[in-house]
């Protein structure tokens, strides 16, 4: 997702070639450059043959959902994984003003991922995950940086998770190890469950969740609504009037 002075990637393709010996276990993980700079940040690698290895190519070191506390591969010495995810992309639109991307991953069988990323252009994104299967589990959205003045990870005003800012490590290139922090948000809930958060570089404004799957931001310059259901549905209301996007 390309703005004028941002990237934000979004990982939905295999975790790697045969047995993905340097593929992390990063399922629809995320991360976001801006103004040239660095600000959701892949761990990297740091070491091949090292105790910290699978900490580093491991699910909670990445900007994704972790179910409990499990991996969404199994490592298998320092250069091979098993039972890796099986990831689907099941929507991307494209366009000069929103981009919109819908995926899935089974890397927690039967347990289901699937994220939604919203991005309206030079403004901001909406994440959006969904966990669906039986059962009560332990979720862990992780969110990792290197300086929280960087970007607004804010949640809904409404929301009953446990939050908190821990110490990590980022790896910028080989052999090397800096430190980081990580944003968590925690539950332990019933199956189906849902979380959002809106990725905001600047001073941000009001988030709620005003219905199961439907999610409203409210700035100085208008109100934006998101409905996830059969269609996904994004509504923007500003004092030049109303514009709606159905896909």
């Amino acid at each position: 997702m390309n703005s004028a002075d941002s990237q934000l990637f979004i990982d939905a393709g295999p975790q790697g070639a045969l047995t993905a010996g340097h593929g992390h276990a990063d399922a629809l993980s995320i991360q976001l450059i801006a103004n040239a700079r660095p600000i959701l940040i892949d761990p990297g690698t740091f070491c091949y043959v090292c105790p910290e290895r699978n900490r580093f190519r491991g699910t909670a070191a990445h900007n994704t959902l972790q179910v409990d506390g499990r991996d969404q591969a199994q490592p298998s010495g320092p250069f091979a994984w098993t039972n890796m995810p099986e990831t689907t992309v099941d929507h991307w639109h494209t366009s000069e003003t929103i981009d919109v991307f819908a995926g899935h991953h089974n890397g927690y069988h039967p347990v289901i991922h699937h994220r939604w990323v919203v991005g309206l252009k030079n403004k901001f994104w909406l994440v959006r995950d969904l966990v669906t299967g039986a059962g009560s589990h332990s979720l862990d959205i992780h969110w990792h940086f290197r300086d929280e003045r960087d970007l607004a990870i804010l949640p809904p005003a409404n929301h009953t998770w446990t939050q908190s800012i821990e110490p990590w490590d980022w790896s910028p290139i080989y052999g090397r190890k800096e430190p980081a922090k990580v944003l968590r948000f925690s539950t332990e809930t019933t199956l189906p469950a849902e979380f959002a958060v809106l990725l905001i570089p600047g001073e941000p404004g009001i988030f709620m969740q005003t219905a199961p799957s439907t999610y409203q931001y409210k700035e100085p310059q208008g109100s934006h609504d998101f409905i996830f259901g059969e269609r996904f549905v994004y509504r923007t209301t500003c004092p030049a009037g109303v514009t709606e996007l159905s896909l």
